[in-house]
């Protein structure tokens, strides 16, 4: 049995649009993979960002606490048992310094 031009047609439409379909498939997942690694490199790019950004900061803290200054008292606030024997030590030897004089 022949097949007529018609039918032969739809075969080709048919055939070229399952082609066509596997083709699209392909370019998708094509296209998603290369945005997959797109996302993944701005992803680590975004974690180096951020750590540079902490980085900074605390550096800047340091920057500006570095330059404030702070009352005597404020100080003995904070104070831990060896800064306390280092400024005991210290003010010891002040007082000998003036009584020599």
């Amino acid at each position: 049995m022949e097949k007529t031009i018609c039918e032969c047609n739809k075969e080709y439409k048919e055939e070229f649009d399952r082609m066509r379909d596997s083709a699209m498939k392909c370019k998708i997942k094509s296209k998603l993979n290369v945005l997959s690694e797109r996302i993944h490199c701005y992803s680590e790019e975004l974690v180096e960002l951020k750590e540079l950004e902490q980085s900074f900061i605390n550096s800047l803290c340091l920057c500006l606490l570095a330059h404030v200054p702070v009352s005597y008292t404020h100080l003995r606030a904070h104070e831990t048992g060896r800064n306390l024997v280092c400024r005991l030590l210290l003010e010891k030897k002040k007082k000998k310094t003036k009584e020599k004089k």
